[in-house]
């Protein structure tokens, strides 16, 4: 993770520091294994004892000033190989007795101290004094350090240093939000360097050939070249079966603008998305082939040009339209309410990379958020506030499902009498069947 390693906003309370030498570990070893895919070898290297090797190195530096010693690169190494995250290790060394001294002791001057090692600028006293009251209410150094390497601001210039070093640019609209949610649930950095260092356009920044690819992979994450006999283990590996990256054919590329439809009172908000479409022919990818048969039957770039052209302008009809419905929202029950604001949903999807028999998929991330809003006329957004509030506390000591139901048809029953006269959907009896075994009487 040299790019994590060597940002400017890690420890830029200093001069940037450069790369320093690797712990004398052996290398990846020459193995045999069945096909895999770049990302699969991103994540093995990323994964690999060398690479926690490199990491436990490069921060022993950046935070403590000096080489790991034996025991100290032995222990953390392990830790790593058993479950502990890169940010849990960064912690640990930052709460260290050793890095406390290095800056004044236990106090805000240590808490300043990991506010310029992880987020690159001065910390201001009110923050100080929160995380010193935070820790005199029990939280415990590490935590105090956890808790500032995983803060918003911290992840947020991670992830753009990230998209700098690996990719060369900066994040697409909505990739920071949806990488921080990911981080939130479990990724952790290792993971984010490898979906990086393993993805199309990694693969295609570095030639689009798989020795490029692989050569690319050593230096991003192990910070060396690779060898030849790495780079002949892995290339075996590579093409026992077809590489989803390789040669696979742009067929279409999908720009959705962003949405925000409003409808009474309810509110759905996207962010740009892009959707790509590629075709991988090869051997049993049979949506491969055949998308790679038709698309030279079609001109590509005109149906590339019509669709977009077309999400365009549907996109733009529903932002700027009126939407209605046929009920009069000045008067009934659901009409009055009071003026506020309720998010009903909040979702980040990472991007997504789908492989369905040669048939290649890849979205950017995607940030849907429904809101609802009340107030006077806003029906709809007077529904969905009332539903989010159904169950506030203080709640019923039990709370059985005639309390649930009961409540339900209230709010069913004020919405029947501000929009009437709504159809009920169909229902049918069941049949009892008669018993052939029973005779009648």
């Amino acid at each position: 993770m040299s790019w994590l390693r060597n940002s400017s906003y890690r420890g830029a309370s200093s001069a940037p520091r450069q790369r320093f030498a690797r712990p004398g570990v052996e290398t990846l070893e020459t193995r045999t294994m069945p096909s895999i895919t770049p990302l699969s070898v991103a994540q093995q290297i990323v994964q690999s004892p060398e690479s926690y090797s490199h990491f436990v190195t490069q921060q022993y530096q950046t935070l403590l000033g000096r080489t790991p010693d034996t025991g100290g690169l032995t222990g953390w190494v392990a830790a790593l190989q058993h479950g502990m995250t890169f940010e849990q290790l960064e912690a640990g060394l930052a709460s260290s007795p050793e890095y406390i001294a290095q800056h004044g002791g236990m106090g805000g001057s240590w808490v300043s101290a990991l506010y310029g090692s992880f987020l690159g600028r001065t910390a201001g006293q009110s923050e100080i004094d929160n995380w010193l009251a935070a820790q005199s209410a029990g939280l415990s150094p590490s935590q105090v350090a956890l808790g500032i390497v995983n803060s918003p601001e911290g992840t947020a210039a991670l992830i753009s240093n990230a998209y700098q070093t690996l990719l060369g640019r900066a994040p697409e609209p909505g990739a920071v939000s949806a990488w921080q949610s990911s981080l939130q649930n479990g990724l952790g950095l290792a993971g984010l360097e490898a979906a990086l260092v393993g993805s199309p356009e990694f693969y295609a920044l570095k030639g689009a050939t798989d020795q490029g690819f692989i050569s690319g992979v050593y230096q991003a994450v192990l910070g060396r070249s690779a060898g030849d006999a790495e780079i002949t283990s892995w290339l075996n590996a590579l093409t026992t079966t077809a590489n989803p990256n390789t040669a696979a054919d742009t067929l279409v590329t999908l720009h959705l603008k962003p949405l925000d439809i409003k409808l009474l009172g309810l509110e759905v908000q996207t962010n740009d998305i892009t959707v790509t479409v590629r075709a991988q022919p090869g051997n049993g990818q049979l949506l491969g082939n055949l998308l790679t048969t038709v698309s030279h039957l079609i001109n590509l770039q005109g149906v590339n040009t019509a669709l977009n052209n077309v999400l365009g302008s549907v996109v733009d009809l529903l932002n700027s339209a009126s939407l209605a419905v046929n009920v009069d929202n000045t008067q009934g029950p659901l009409v009055d309410s009071t003026t506020a604001t309720t998010p009903v949903l909040d979702l980040f999807v990472a991007p997504v990379h789908l492989n369905l028999l040669g048939a290649l998929v890849d979205t950017t991330p995607i940030h849907l958020t429904i809101t609802a809003n009340s107030g006077p006329g806003l029906i709809l957004g007077n529904v969905i506030a009332d539903l989010a509030n159904l169950f506030n506390p203080p709640l019923p000591s039990t709370l059985n499902l005639d309390d649930i139901n009961n409540r339900l048809q209230n709010l069913i029953g004020l919405l029947d009498q501000q929009i009437p006269n709504i159809a009920g959907s169909p229902t049918t009896t069941p049949t009892t069947p008669a018993d052939p075994n029973r005779s009648s009487a």
